[in-house]
């Protein structure tokens, strides 16, 4: 019950973030822990919000998105961290595509549109934030390009300035990258360089250089003006929507659950399991203190080391079978340790089986349709992707994040 009510506790935090967007905004099962890319200042209002409507506290790892991904994907399931809450998109697609996340449900996914939200249902956006150019009272409105990538031009040379190590400038390259190719991302950034570009370390010392005079223009995101105005009623920059070229992007930022072990045993406890055996632990000598010996009949899928420890955890007379070898490798058998115990091993190959029995498998079909329809089998599905996205979901088998059947659709639903 305590990792069904942390899985619970996970998902609600995710869904409340993700209600102030709709809004327009570890080991203690009572504790939550969060990597944020996210600035505790921004952050910290709906984390208290959340602990005292929950109940649990909520741990929080602040640092830069991508680094935070990078962690992640080093620590893979041994991370600590519950929750990614990421400054951009790029960050929380990169800890999808190695299996780390877990698929949120439809109520949490409804409250956000379809464009601000994981195409496999890993993430969901939270706040939105725009690419702008930011101008000083020396710029006529008519002067201002209908791009960004217009800024390469001679007449801008040395007035413009960015934030290059800014997550959300390096966003909007990666969607340039994308949608406009290579050699236009790449051509624009080599131009803006030797256009002599002003480098800062973040937005705000943009802003504030263009308010001095140092600057005339600068790449930042909007509401970084709107804050000095808040302020300041007559702050003297200005922001610019550039319709061109992808000028005006909205860069998403968005939280995740991490998938973890215990999300997995809770599946398998749903699907009716009595007891759960890790398999990062010494669950051969578990599963013979279990059992009172030994097992008498373990499923391998796995192979490798695995079917050795699967042999090892056989009482007297007890039996493997074998139905595949995700685990890479096809293990030898000693028959020695068969004789020992009187046990045996038993291939059990479905393809082969029916390769030459079309009626067979046809029937077979049939039954177990009939035991679907009637609630006696459950088929578990962990993760569906449109047909476009089967490398994405390879990705997730192989990184063992799947907790079910991985389902490509092959039309829209």
């Amino acid at each position: 019950m305590l990792l069904r009510r942390r899985r619970v506790a996970l998902v609600a935090f995710a869904g409340l973030l993700a209600g102030l967007a709709a809004c327009g905004s570890s080991e203690d099962e009572n504790t939550l822990t969060m990597y944020s890319g996210r600035i505790a200042p921004i952050l910290s209002p709906a984390v208290k919000q959340y602990e005292t409507a929950s109940g649990f506290d909520v741990n929080t790892r602040y640092g830069d998105s991508p680094a935070l991904a990078a962690t992640l994907t080093e620590e893979g399931k041994n991370s600590p961290a519950d929750l990614f809450f990421a400054q951009d998109a790029g960050s929380l697609d990169a800890v999808e595509k190695q299996g780390l996340l877990l698929k949120l449900p439809a109520d949490v996914l409804g409250r956000v549109p379809a464009r601000f939200r994981s195409k496999a249902g890993a993430w969901v956006g939270v706040t939105g934030r725009s690419r702008v150019i930011a101008y000083g009272e020396d710029v006529k409105r008519s002067e201002l390009p209908d791009s960004p990538l217009e800024l390469t031009d001679e007449k801008w040379k040395g007035r413009v300035g960015w934030a290059p190590r800014n997550a959300s400038l390096q966003g909007y390259i990666t969607a340039l990258r994308l949608v406009e190719g290579e050699d236009v991302a790449k051509r624009w950034l080599e131009g803006m360089v030797a256009n002599d570009v002003q480098a800062f370390d973040s937005n705000i010392p943009v802003r504030d250089a263009i308010a001095k005079g140092e600057i005339e223009l600068g790449l930042i995101n909007h509401y970084y003006v709107a804050e000095a105005q808040a302020e300041d009623p007559d702050y003297p920059v200005k922001v610019h929507f550039p319709p061109k070229d992808l000028g005006s992007l909205v860069n998403t930022a968005g939280v995740a659950v991490l998938a973890s072990s215990d999300d997995k045993e809770q599946v398998a406890r749903d699907a009716g399991a009595h007891e759960v055996l890790r398999s990062d632990g010494p669950w051969k000598d578990q599963a013979k203190e279990l059992t009172g010996g030994g097992v008498d009949l373990v499923l391998d899928p796995v192979g490798g080391d695995r079917f050795t420890d699967s042999l090892r955890s056989l009482r007297e007379g007890g039996r493997v079978v074998v139905v595949g070898f995700t685990g890479g490798s096809i293990p030898e058998v000693r028959v020695n340790r068969l004789l020992l115990n009187n046990t045996e091993v038993i291939g059990a190959g479905w393809g082969a089986f029916v390769m030459g029995k079309p009626d067979v498998n046809r029937e077979t079909g049939t039954q177990v349709n009939r035991l679907v329809d009637q609630g006696h089998v459950r088929p578990i599905v962990g993760a569906r992707y449109p047909l476009e996205q089967a490398a994405d979901a390879l990705e997730l088998i192989d990184g063992r994040g799947a907790t079910g059947k991985v389902v490509l659709d092959v039309r829209e639903p």
